[in-house]
């Protein structure tokens, strides 16, 4: 809507001519030369045809904001190319060694020995057929029988996520024709399926993989109380890789509760992520690692009977692992003895000295022949407790090539511009984009409501008139609005939306980090929240750390949390355009239902009048839409809870437009205005989905047909859902409060030229609500921003955020269209 020019109160002649464009912050503000130090506004009136002037200072610094915020992720992005280039060169140029001499390929036969399958049974397909092989040779000899009969170790592997029990192949050949200790190579097999995403399925995994082993060892202890009771039972070695690491450490902690603790010889981990996974998808994968680093070393020595903890060995593939840093393979501290838990790295000259990628650690025959001389040196050590405090060592080039060890090792460089995404990886600074990806969605959501809030200040204080005339004629009025031009400015920022959500994401983020964490950390380093290691590795105000690396890390942050930003503001398009198309469809069988009942001289349903009693089902349709489908997803066929989620999410796309009044062909201010509500609910429904992990839970579906229940989600989760549903029925709902706020107003046939509002409460009241409402999300979004790890934390964002989509959906001014059914009514 554009404005007249106002006239003069004393000669009547039009003064200069202002325009407001619609939607902006001075919307409705007017002003002549003469009313404005008074801050007179007028009323405005139709349309016009002219074009609107607009500041070009403000014009300028949106542009400035998008070419800025465009140019850094873009050059973060082609640094990320060149660095995954040069990985990629560099791991071709090295290829992986083959197994130690004196190892042949053989076949190995693997024999299914422990497994929870269940013919029937329910609980199969939600956890999985998990089944424990035994890998050996398919034909031994007599005497080989033997020896297999009594072995001096059992070695149980588990892979990790979305890996395969083959996995174990090399280092089961390895350990199979190991001379000096006969050994016995179980592999877990957990059907592809991943377990990043829910801290429950690995102590799923974990509970399984104990029940297993003690299921294996007490059949063996049973044999050999009858064949052979003085023999001494075989010692028992757990190996992970990347997380199945994760859910060996979990078993070793339980096994220490076991009669089977005394005979554990140690725990070997492959890339595994001890410190943090490289980013936290739930809570109780939180919890999970809170537990594990919560223990508090004793200084007593070698491992006692009463120790809760057996010795450890992580090793990690150096630089060239990409999706497990080497700094988070470091064990957290043993409750027993400080050189209980030992960390080496392949690079290491006395190791390997070579780097890897995450994967082919469990190829390489150096690193197979490395874990395999552990194994057997120290089963040969003994299984006293008093006699192996600590996982003993083997020297590779010792045992490999005496002339090794004067070969350089090679090395990993990057040039000046790949550096910054070597850093940010190395930092711990890439998972930020996933925080800002939320950070923008909710921002984009919650942007029209700052708006309303920003005009309703600007109104309130009687600014918004004196802003908007001096920004237009800065000229004739430079003593007095130089000052103001530049809150114009500010204004103009905030009104355009990529740039208001870049700024935004970018200042919670690097805020959010330097208070709740930096400033928090250091001045209360004793937390419990702060020793953590996700969050004491970012701080600088360690000793081993420098202040002066904080604007280093501040600025290497910018690329992936504006990349993060920008995939949150195409998201958000992208549904918006989802929405726009609905409202097409649904306003196309409008007018298609219209002209059938036309051809068959039934009454039709026009939006120019009143509703009559017989349009009554047009209002009750998305409603009832709504009941029924959650009644039959929620109660007669429950669907597990990321389909439910979808389809929430498709219900808030196909049945808000029915509670939209539109034309066919084109969307009027009203509508628009309507439609950015209900993307506010779809923003919601979207973010329900996304922070369920759908990606990691369908391929489980598809590849491991294992799926996600009730029981695996968090109880914040459960919230979520609720309050999505709340919102689903307010907004399915708002035609028919429409109509009966309208027919109580109203003649039937004639239209209320007033708007409505959504509550009888006063403007000061209303202010206050929303305020409250836009800062309670955007608080706890800071601290989603804060510490980008914790992505988890979107469950809070969503809890505060239900509040502020409903005052929306309730607050918005109603249209003042509605139903009305006719006989001669136009399509």
């Amino acid at each position: 809507m554009w404005w007249r020019p106002c006239r003069n109160g004393h000669d009547g002649t039009e003064g200069d001519e202002m325009e407001s464009r619609p939607g902006s912050v001075f919307e409705g503000s007017v002003v002549c030369d003469s009313q404005l130090l008074a801050g007179a506004e007028l009323e405005p009136v139709a349309a016009t045809a002219a074009t609107p002037k607009g500041d070009p200072t403000s014009h300028f610094s949106v542009r400035l904001c998008i070419c800025a915020a465009l140019l850094i992720p873009l050059m973060y992005c082609i640094s990320m190319v060149i660095f995954a280039l040069q990985v990629n060169a560099f791991a071709r140029n090295h290829s992986l060694e083959p197994l130690r001499r004196g190892t042949h390929y053989l076949y190995l036969d693997f024999k299914a020995v422990f497994s929870n399958r269940a013919s029937g049974s329910e609980a199969q397909g939600r956890e999985g057929a998990y089944t424990l092989y035994r890998a050996a040779p398919p034909s031994l000899g007599t005497t080989q029988r033997e020896t297999y009969a009594s072995p001096n170790a059992a070695v149980y592997f588990v892979h990790g996520n979305s890996g395969s029990y083959r996995q174990v192949y090399q280092l089961a050949l390895a350990l199979t024709q190991q001379k000096e200790v006969v050994s016995e190579i179980y592999t877990f097999d957990f059907v592809y399926q991943a377990n990043i995403h829910r801290g429950r399925l690995l102590k799923r995994q974990a509970l399984f993989a104990l029940e297993a082993i003690e299921a294996v060892e007490g059949a063996r202890h049973d044999v050999m109380w009858h064949s052979a009771p003085h023999k001494p039972a075989p010692c028992i070695w757990v190996v992970g890789h990347s997380m199945g690491g994760v859910v060996v450490h979990l078993v070793s902690q339980a096994l220490a509760r076991t009669e089977l603790a005394s005979r554990v010889a140690g725990v070997v981990t492959l890339n595994a992520p001890h410190r943090y996974p490289p980013i936290f998808l739930d809570g109780p994968m939180q919890r999970e690692y809170f537990a594990l680093w919560s223990v508090r070393p004793r200084n007593s020595g070698p491992r006692n009977s009463t120790c809760g903890s057996h010795p450890m060995l992580s090793i990690t593939s150096g630089t060239l692992d990409m999706l497990v840093e080497q700094q988070l393979t470091q064990l957290p501290p043993s409750e027993c003895s400080t050189e209980a838990h030992v960390n080496v790295r392949t690079e290491d000259p006395a190791v390997c000295g070579k780097t890897l990628q995450h994967n082919d650690i469990l190829r390489d025959g150096c690193v197979v022949a490395f874990v395999t001389s552990v194994i057997a040196n120290n089963t040969l050590r003994g299984t006293s407790s008093s006699e192996r405090p600590a996982v003993a060592l083997p020297s590779m080039r010792t045992l490999n090539d005496t002339t090794a060890a004067a070969t350089p090792v090679p090395r990993l460089t990057f040039n000046t511009f790949s550096q910054w995404a070597q850093k940010t990886i190395t930092g711990k600074l890439l998972t930020a984009s996933a925080a800002s990806l939320y950070a923008a969605l909710v921002l984009c959501a919650t942007h029209s409501l700052f708006l309303t809030l920003l005009r309703e200040v600007g109104s309130l204080f009687g600014s918004g008139a004196l802003l908007a005339h001096c920004c237009s004629n800065r000229g004739r009025y430079s003593s007095l609005c130089e000052s103001l031009c530049y809150r114009c400015v500010c204004f103009s920022l905030m009104e355009n939306k990529v740039v208001s959500v870049m700024l935004g994401t970018l200042f919670m983020g690097l805020t959010g980090w330097l208070l709740l964490v930096q400033l928090l950390c250091c001045v209360f380093p004793t937390t419990g929240w702060c020793s953590m290691p996700w969050v004491s590795d970012t701080l600088v105000c360690t000793p081993s750390a420098n202040w002066l690396s904080l604007p280093v890390r501040l600025l290497l942050a910018t690329g992936p949390v504006l990349l993060g930003a920008w995939a949150g503001v195409i998201t958000y398009s992208l549904l918006w355009v989802l929405l726009w198309l609905s409202c097409r469809l649904s306003a196309g069988c409008r007018s298609m239902s219209h002209r059938l009942m036309r051809a068959r001289n039934l009454p039709l349903l026009s939006h120019k009048a009143h509703s009559r009693p017989e349009a009554l089902l047009c209002q009750y349709t998305p409603l009832a839409l709504y009941c029924i489908s959650l009644f039959l997803f929620a109660l007669v066929f429950p669907l597990q809870p990321c389909n439910r989620a979808l389809t929430w999410f498709g219900l808030a796309v196909l049945l808000l437009p029915l509670s939209n009044v539109h034309q066919a062909n084109s969307l009027d201010v009203a509508d628009k205005q309507q439609m950015d509500t209900h993307m506010c609910v779809i923003v919601y429904a979207f973010l329900n989905l996304l922070h369920l992990s759908p990606f990691f839970v369908w391929r489980n579906m598809w590849l491991s047909a294992t799926s996600d229940d009730d029981s695996m989600l968090d109880s914040g989760s459960h919230v979520v859902e609720v309050l999505l549903n709340i919102l689903l029925f307010a907004a399915t709902s708002q035609l028919l409060y429409k109509s009966t706020r309208t027919e109580a107003s109203s003649p039937v046939g004639e239209r209320s030229d007033h708007p409505r509002v959504g509550f009888s409460c006063a403007r000061t009241v209303k202010l206050i609500i929303a305020s409250l409402c836009l800062i309670f999300v955007w608080l706890s979004t800071l601290m989603l921003c804060a510490v980008p790890v914790e992505t988890f934390r979107v469950v809070t964002v969503m809890v505060f955020l239900a509040p502020c989509v409903l005052w929306e959906l309730c607050s918005q001014p109603h249209t003042r269209e509605s139903v009305f059914i006719s006989n001669d009514a136009q399509v």
